[in-house]
């Protein structure tokens, strides 16, 4: 009997198997970075359009594609989180404190 449910597993696990190879096409249930998501049809206000993300601000910016195969970009303000306050870049984290890196520009501690 016991042979009996192991081939019986083994020849689920290939039928689902051969179902899965045989279905073709694409998955879209992951993330296609090819394929532009379809919500995405124009820059947020106070963004502004760029031909790739090449053209992308650093540093605290955001930079998504938009549907038409352009990109968009834009400047965000980092702030800590509540119960942390911002450190300044030229200071190190005082001793007692934990610090961390909110973005690129933003350093945070917490207590001290």
């Amino acid at each position: 009997m016991n042979l009996v449910i192991k081939t019986w597993v083994l020849a689920v696990v290939v039928g689902l198997a051969g179902c899965n190879a045989s279905s073709g096409g694409s998955d879209y249930s992951v993330a296609d970075e090819s394929r532009p998501a379809a919500e995405a049809t124009a820059c947020l206000a106070g963004d502004q359009s760029i031909a790739s993300d090449s053209g992308c601000l650093m540093d605290d910016a955001a930079c998504y594609p938009i549907a038409d195969g352009s990109w968009c970009t834009g400047p965000r303000v980092s702030t800590c989180p509540m119960g942390s306050t911002p450190l300044p870049a030229e200071l190190p984290c005082p001793e007692g404190a934990r610090c961390f890196a909110q973005s690129e520009s933003l350093q945070c501690v917490i207590g001290g």
